[in-house]
C-alpha cells in the first residue's frame, strides 16, 4: 500500500459520488528567448512571401512553434530536460498504459502529452506528418498544405495555452452528503510536487508528498489538467486512473463527479 492509498483510505471518501472544489488556480508560464507566439508569428511572416521558400520556412517555424510549446508544458509541470532513453520507469508504464499512440513511431513526449489528455492523437499525428514531408520527405508544400500547417500550430499551441492558464494550485475532493471527509490537493508550481491532505470531521489527520517522478504523479497531473478543462467526462475519466493506480477497484461507470 503505498501513502496516497493509505491516506484516501483512512479518509473514508465515497468515489462514486464526489465533488471536486477548485479552491485556486494560476497560470504556468516558463520563459524561452524566443516564445511559441513568436515562432508562429514568424511562420505567418514567412507563408506572407507566397513561393516556395516562403512555404518551406513557415511550416518549419510552425513546428519551431509548437515544439517550444510542448517544451514549455512539460517545463511547468517539472519536466526539464528530456532524455528518451532514460525514462524513469514510472513515466515507461504510463505511457504504455494509458496512450492511444503507444504502437505508433512518434517520440513519447508526444505519447506522454496524448496520455494526459491534453491532445488529442489525430492532432498530434497530423502535425508530425505535415513537419515529415517537408523536413524528411523532401516534398514541395503547396499553399493549402501550409495554411494546414499553420492552423494545426495554432490549434495545437492554444489547447497546450489554455490547460496552463487554468492549472489548479489547490483543490479538494469531498462528499455531499459528509464534507467533513476530504482530501486537499496543492500543487507546487515552483518545486513540482503535490501535497496532499486529509480530513476527518474538520481534523487534519496526515499528510503526504506525491513528487515529479513517483508514482501517482502524472495521475495527479491529469487530473489537475482535467479540471482546468471543466469537462466532467475527462474528470471521470482522470478520476477513475487515480482511483486504479490506488488499488480502489470502483468500476468506472460508478464514478461520477460534480465540478464546483
Amino acid at each position: 500500500m503505498n501513502e496516497l492509498e493509505e491516506l484516501t483510505k483512512s479518509v473514508g471518501i465515497d468515489w462514486t459520488k464526489v465533488n471536486i472544489i477548485e479552491d485556486a488556480g494560476s497560470t504556468l508560464r516558463v520563459k524561452f528567448g524566443i516564445s511559441p507566439d513568436q515562432y508562429l508569428e514568424f511562420a505567418y511572416q514567412d507563408f506572407e512571401s507566397n513561393d516556395i521558400h516562403g512555404y518551406v520556412n513557415a511550416i518549419s517555424n510552425a513546428k519551431r512553434s509548437s515544439e517550444c510549446q510542448l517544451d514549455g508544458f512539460f517545463a511547468c509541470i517539472g519536466y526539464t530536460t528530456w532524455n528518451e532513453k532514460f525514462l524513469p520507469q514510472n513515466e515507461k508504464d504510463y505511457i504504455n498504459k494509458h496512450s492511444d499512440a503507444v504502437k505508433k513511431k512518434i517520440p513519447a513526449k508526444l505519447k506522454l502529452l496524448n496520455a494526459l489528455d491534453v491532445a488529442p492523437l489525430i492532432l498530434i499525428t497530423k502535425m508530425r506528418s505535415l513537419r515529415n514531408n517537408v523536413e524528411h520527405q523532401y516534398e514541395i508544400p503547396n499553399r493549402n498544405e501550409t495554411v494546414e500547417a499553420l492552423e494545426i500550430a495554432q490549434y495545437f499551441n492554444a489547447m497546450i495555452q489554455n490547460v496552463l492558464k487554468g492549472f489548479c494550485e489547490q483543490f479538494f475532493i469531498e462528499n455531499d452528503f459528509e464534507p467533513k471527509r476530504k482530501l486537499r490537493f496543492a500543487f507546487d508550481a515552483e518545486k513540482h510536487h503535490f501535497d496532499i491532505y486529509g480530513f476527518v470531521e474538520g481534523k487534519d489527520i496526515g499528510n503526504i508528498r506525491v513528487l515529479k517522478g513517483q508514482y501517482n504523479y502524472l495521475e495527479l497531473i491529469k487530473l489537475n489538467i482535467a479540471i482546468a478543462k471543466e469537462r466532467k467526462r475527462n474528470v471521470n475519466e482522470a478520476l477513475y486512473e487515480l482511483l486504479q493506480s490506488i488499488n480502489c477497484k470502483i468500476p468506472r461507470n460508478k464514478v461520477e463527479v460534480n465540478l464546483k
